[in-house]
């Protein structure tokens, strides 16, 4: 079992807890004119959110051996955290200024806190990056404290969740719950575990939402500047989200399965596994492949290293995908599962798990990547 703490749990902070003074008063917040603050009890919430910016929110979704005696914190209580902060330090706090925009009692003892994180006079072109986010976290009232929990326990509430193997559906009472596509999830995963045996995945819930948007609202993002996405696998939470309103969802099921507690795999190659089993867009991977070989035939400096770097340049969907679905398509073809336990097991270490599976330096690999990609041209 991973070492977290399950959502339904709250953060273990007191809002009479001091912060540490190297901590205190560093993000600037800022509560709008609509919030009541000769409410006791919206001030009591908002001085604990206060707090809990103060405290690092990136640090505590970043370091491996967090737990909670370290910190006042429970880990998972802002399901927002790995999207909004991302880098530790204050770097997206002192650029993005939070405004607490509504501290809103929804029921007795619950109250719903909505941030904006907004720049004033930015240059372009970061200009174009504002507002970065809106998020909702709950407060709520237990043995006479106020303690923050994250919105997706309570926007589910309800919500019907039949259990198959080692996933959980969770979906509206609305939703048709579809036993086959559930069924093919399960026989998918388990045939993934059975090829990859050095995966070793924990039972998930698996949340079904109707758009994009849904997708991202019901852990608290009522908007963010690179949201919207199709789904969002929270592994370290076991917690899948899909916003395709159907049981099967392949891409987002490989992330879940494709996790051990001694792989630490680069990003390309995570996502590239994903993406060369599961596919992107809701087409397989060779399906996506003859749009990702126009794209590279077009432009001759695109090279896989350019993705590393991020440095694209092009406006592509699969971008994220297809540059490691690619190389992970080679690593298979060459030395099989094994070589696949190779890439995921060198993390940052990437073009040393290449040349041990490939045999190629960083230049020859570059060659014979391009090639391999122009293959699927149309």
């Amino acid at each position: 079992m991973r070492n977290h703490i399950k959502w339904p749990l709250f953060i273990a902070a007191l809002i009479t807890c001091a912060l540490p003074p190297a901590l205190a008063g560093r993000v600037d917040v800022t509560l709008s004119r609509g919030v009541d603050t000769t409410d006791v009890d919206r001030r009591a919430v908002f001085a604990l959110w206060v707090d809990y910016l103060n405290a690092e929110p990136a640090a505590i979704w970043t370091d491996p051996d967090w737990n909670a005696a370290k910190s006042r914190f429970w880990r998972d209580f802002d399901l927002t955290a790995p999207f909004v902060y991302q880098t530790v330090g204050d770097s997206i706090l002192s650029r993005y200024e939070p405004t607490v925009m509504a501290i809103d009692e929804e029921a007795e003892g619950r109250f719903s806190i909505r941030t904006l994180f907004y720049s004033e006079g930015l240059e372009p072109p970061a200009d174009t990056q504002n507002p970065w986010a809106i998020v909702r976290v709950y407060a709520e009232r237990v043995d006479g404290e106020w303690k923050l929990r994250n919105a997706l326990g309570v926007l589910t509430h309800g919500w019907h969740r039949p259990a198959i193997g080692k996933i959980t559906f969770v979906s509206r009472p609305s939703h048709d719950f579809d036993v086959s596509r559930a069924l093919r999830s399960i026989a998918f995963c388990d045939s993934i575990s059975d090829i990859y045996d050095f995966f070793q995945w924990d039972p998930f819930d698996f949340y079904i939402t109707s758009s994009r948007e849904e997708a991202d609202e019901i852990i608290g993002l009522e908007y963010y500047l690179d949201g919207f996405q199709w789904g969002h696998a929270l592994c370290s939470q076991d917690i899948l989200i899909s916003g395709r309103g159907t049981e099967w969802y392949p891409n987002g099921l490989i992330q879940m399965v494709a996790t051990g507690p001694s792989l630490d795999p680069h990003p390309v190659v995570r996502r590239g596994f994903a993406g060369w089993i599961g596919g992107w867009d809701k087409r397989s991977y060779a399906d996506n492949m003859g749009e990702a070989a126009e794209i590279v035939a077009a432009n001759e400096t695109i090279s896989f290293e350019d993705y590393i770097s991020s440095d694209w340049g092009v406006d592509f969907a699969g971008a994220q995908w297809f540059p490691g679905a690619v190389l992970c398509d080679m690593v298979f073809a060459a030395r099989g599962a094994e070589g696949i336990k190779v890439l995921f097991e060198a993390g940052s270490k990437l073009y040393e798990g290449i040349e041990s599976t490939l045999g190629l330096d960083r230049a020859a690999f570059q060659r014979a990547w391009r090639q391999k990609v122009l293959e699927f041209s149309r």
